[in-house]
């Protein structure tokens, strides 16, 4: 009987393991969709990203006034679409970095509670 649970308890271990990974490439695929849509200049090389994390302090009023500020920047295309859905109270975010032409660009990008759509970004 020991045994069993043991073994239960390190496939359950194993399972939480390789879902954070999932996780983490859903994040990184949909940042990098974002990129390549929004982004002014094409030629763009990741350097890095960060493990995937969330919060709970990033409120609908931020994520409005980030947007604000990132319709500012000359990085990205005027009026960027985010995609529409209902808002959560938990956020995952990660780090990026790429580079685009000399520029070293570090961004932190917040994504919905269920990793399905880019919430918005801002500049580290």
């Amino acid at each position: 009987m020991r045994r069993i649970m043991t073994a239960i308890i390190a496939f359950v271990v194993v399972m939480a393991i390789a879902s954070c990974g999932g996780s983490k490439n859903d994040a990184e695929r949909l940042v990098k969709e974002f990129l390549k849509e929004n982004l002014v200049e094409p030629n763009y090389k990741y350097i890095d990203f960060s493990e995937l994390d969330s919060t709970f302090y990033v409120n609908d009023s931020i994520v409005k006034a980030m947007r604000e500020i990132n319709d500012t920047t000359s990085v990205f295309k005027k009026g960027i679409k985010y995609a529409e859905g209902q808002d959560s109270r938990k956020k995952h975010f990660i780090h990026v970095s790429y580079r685009t032409g000399e520029k070293k660009v570090k961004q932190t990008f917040y994504l919905d509670d269920q990793l399905t759509r880019i919430l918005s970004f801002k500049n580290d």
